[in-house]
């Protein structure tokens, strides 16, 4: 079980929960030794449709960096990749 500074549950395996007597939600994936949440980050081609190889020249590295960095690319950027 995995209790945040309000000593509010966060996190409880299905087991646990029966024994307090209750619907159990399934939580999102935790991190076993942080107990935080696990939170996907999605990729240049997840959220844009649109290739990105940071491998493959400098332009593709920097906008590669700049969407890790801020998450987000503008429109202009998405033109020029393709999308």
């Amino acid at each position: 079980m995995v209790v945040n500074t309000h000593d509010e549950i966060i996190h409880m395996d299905s087991e646990t929960a029966e024994t307090y007597g209750g619907n159990y939600i399934e939580s999102p994936e935790v991190d076993d030794e942080l107990g935080l949440e696990v939170v996907h980050k999605p990729t240049i081609l997840e959220k844009y449709g649109v290739h990105c190889d940071p491998l493959k020249n400098s332009f593709h590295a920097s906008l590669y960096k700049q969407f890790e960095d801020k998450g987000y690319l503008s429109p202009k950027q998405l033109k020029a990749l393709g999308g």
